[in-house]
C-alpha cells in the first residue's frame, strides 16, 4: 500500500520510522494518560510482612492474640481498642466479606471514626497507580481506610452506587457524606483532608 501526497509517494511501512521520531517526545505522556506506567515501588514490597499486615487488616495490638488468621470480630475489636486507647492513624484494610464490613461499620459508629472506602479492581491501572497514595493517606489520617475489589464484592459495590473506578467514599456515622471518582492524586489528597475535617 502506498500513500501519495502530491508528487511524493511513500510506502505505508515507510511511515513507521517517521511516526516513531515524531511521537517519541509524546510517548511517555501518552502512556501516563492511558495508565500504562507501572506504579512506583512501595516500601511494603521490600518487607513482605508489612504487605501482609496492610492487606489482612491492622496488626495485632497488645490485648489481641497474635495470629495472622484473625476473624472479622477480632479485627474490629482490636481496631476499637487501638482507636480509643491511642487515637492513631490506621493501615489500609482489604475488605473480606459482609461480616467483616458490618464489624468495621459498627466499630466506626461506636468510636466516631470515619471510614474511607477505596473501590477499585485488579485490572484497573489507575487504581494500582493510586494505591501507594492511599496507603500513605491511611497512615497519616485518623480514619478507617478500606479497599474493596469490585470484582470480588460486586453486590457491595452496587449497593454503594459505584459506577466507575477508582471511586472513593467517606462514611461518617454509617452514612455516605462525600464521594469522589477519578485517578487524580492531588484531588484525592485534598478530598481526604476536606472529608476528615
Amino acid at each position: 500500500m502506498i500513500i501519495c501526497i502530491g508528487p511524493v509517494c511513500i510506502p505505508l511501512w515507510g511511515l513507521l520510522p517517521f511516526l516513531a521520531v515524531w511521537l517519541a517526545p509524546l510517548w511517555n505522556k501518552i502512556k501516563s494518560w492511558l495508565g500504562f506506567e507501572a506504579p512506583p515501588p512501595t516500601s511494603d514490597e521490600a518487607d513482605p510482612t508489612a504487605r501482609t499486615a496492610a492487606t489482612d487488616g491492622p496488626a495485632p495490638g497488645p490485648s489481641e492474640p497474635s495470629g495472622s488468621n484473625q476473624d472479622a470480630s477480632q479485627t474490629a475489636a482490636g481496631l476499637r481498642l487501638r482507636r480509643t486507647a491511642q487515637k492513631t492513624p490506621s493501615e489500609l484494610i482489604a475488605l473480606k466479606d459482609e461480616d467483616h464490613w458490618q464489624s468495621l461499620l459498627a466499630s466506626s459508629k461506636e468510636n466516631g471514626v470515619p471510614i474511607i472506602i477505596d473501590f477499585g479492581a485488579e485490572w484497573c491501572k489507575p487504581c494500582k497507580r493510586l494505591l501507594p497514595t492511599v496507603q500513605s493517606l491511611a497512615t497519616k489520617h485518623e480514619a478507617v481506610f478500606v479497599t474493596v475489589d469490585i470484582e470480588e464484592h460486586e453486590e457491595f459495590a452496587l449497593s454503594m452506587s459505584v459506577s466507575a473506578v477508582p471511586t472513593f467514599k467517606c462514611l461518617q456515622g454509617g452514612l455516605v457524606v462525600q464521594t469522589i471518582t477519578g485517578p487524580d492524586e492531588a484531588k484525592l489528597q485534598a478530598w481526604v483532608a476536606k472529608s476528615l475535617e
